[in-house]
């Protein structure tokens, strides 16, 4: 799993990625939260949406088969999920469903130094470091003991950093833009289902430039552009319908995306594509 060195925290609670803030603002609107938010996935995001768990929210509300879970009150298919993640549909208020939940995400309690009793008798457990301590030596020199152990055992320490053991992990490093990006594509592919793709891709890009988050295709084929073409009075069927198939492939690819977060997040795993 990538995930960073830095864990951040947010009351009682540690997580691998930034969680959702309510951001408190200064009386001038502007947020006086000190924690350093990752970038907005589109322009004006609620400090409570620059997260990957607010996306985690929203593409599980996607999939259908969750939604008759909740219609059903947590019987069918899903049912050992919704115990955990509950009706996301209950409510549109995210901020509400978080509180509840966010403990699904977060990692347990740090595991504390303690004594052994009878160090032979136990079991080696994973991700520790067992050692003797010579109650005789001086405490300095422990110190410095304990400090070179660690460094001759740095990679099965940073080994033993790099896995979450939230409940509910986040499966890759999440691109909060990227994810926002293939959601627009998706609601659009369901709101309008009778576009062609080459035509669901300029709706999305519009959609997508107006929220401050861009996505394009060349539409330089071979040195020209239909425009250029056509303020020349020279056939460009051609080149149209190379830029339209680039179109076409762009969102087909966002929609495959999008259907295998919708189908991985319904079985507690996000943001995960199916290798095919």
């Amino acid at each position: 799993m990538n995930k960073r060195d830095k864990w951040y925290f947010a009351g009682k609670l540690f997580y691998v990625y930034a969680p959702p803030i309510k951001g408190r603002r200064n009386k001038h609107g502007e947020l006086i939260s000190k924690r350093i938010q990752p970038n907005a996935p589109f322009r004006g995001a609620e400090p409570w949406q620059c997260s990957v768990y607010y996306f985690w929210w929203e593409y599980l509300r996607r999939h259908m088969g969750y939604k008759r879970c909740c219609e059903q009150r947590g019987k069918g298919k899903y049912s050992s999920v919704y115990v955990d993640f509950g009706n996301v549909h209950a409510t549109d208020d995210f901020w509400a469903w978080w509180r509840e939940h966010n403990h699904l995400f977060a990692e347990p309690p740090a595991r504390q130094l303690r004594e052994l009793d009878g160090f032979e008798t136990h079991t080696p457990q994973p991700n520790t470091l067992h050692i003797q301590v010579p109650l005789e030596v001086r405490m300095p020199y422990l110190v410095d003991a304990f400090r070179k152990l660690l460094k001759a055992n740095a990679e099965a320490v940073k080994q033993a950093k790099s896995v979450s053991r939230a409940a509910y992990p986040v499966c890759a490093k999440p691109n909060l833009g990227s994810l926002y990006q293939t959601l627009v594509f998706w609601d659009t592919y369901v709101e309008q289902p009778k576009l062609k793709l080459h035509e669901l891709f300029d709706v999305c890009a519009e959609r997508l430039a107006a929220a401050g988050n861009g996505v394009w295709v060349d539409e330089t084929v071979d040195g020209e552009t239909v425009a250029e073409l056509k303020r020349l009075d020279l056939p460009y069927a051609d080149v149209e319908r190379v830029i339209k198939r680039r179109k076409t492939n762009t969102a087909k690819r966002h929609i495959v995306i999008a259907e295998q977060y919708i189908e991985n997040v319904a079985l507690g795993e996000f943001p995960k594509k199916t290798r095919r």
